[in-house]
């Protein structure tokens, strides 16, 4: 081992460390991500982690499903390697069954639904300024 580094520090663990530096990966929003996701295991149980994140999966694919049929209707010329059985009824069916869903969670369980949705909503403005960030580079 280096004699510069600790000890205590497993050697694999330098070498990942050194490998996530030289490719580029995000390494303060993955420790932002561990501690979040540790703050989350020790905050309750695994049935309310589920609740607070499942509306908010519902939610996307229910936008999902919207975007393929949206695609699918402006961009007629793109390649269709998959057909979807019973388009477009099944999937409209799908995201009606999403939307009751996501009503019923929201009504039944608003003290772990909206905080869910609270926390997809942090990204909004993120979203819009790396967006801005991206426009003033170019």
């Amino acid at each position: 081992m280096h004699p510069r580094f600790p000890r205590f520090i497993p050697a694999h663990l330098l070498l990942a460390a050194a490998l996530a530096f030289a490719a580029a990966v995000p390494a303060n929003a993955l420790w932002a991500q561990a501690l979040w996701a540790s703050l989350l295991a020790l905050s309750g149980s695994y049935s309310e982690l589920l609740e607070y994140v499942i509306s908010a999966d519902i939610l996307f694919y229910v936008l999902l499903v919207v975007a393929v049929i949206v695609l699918r209707r402006r961009r007629p010329d793109l390649p269709r390697p998959f057909r979807a059985p019973a388009y477009p009824f099944l999937p409209i069916l799908y995201a009606a069954a999403g939307l009751v869903l996501i009503g019923v969670l929201l009504s039944g369980s608003p003290r772990t639904t909206w905080p869910g949705y609270a926390v997809v909503a942090t990204g909004i403005p993120v979203y819009f300024l790396w967006r801005r960030r991206d426009r003033l580079a170019s």
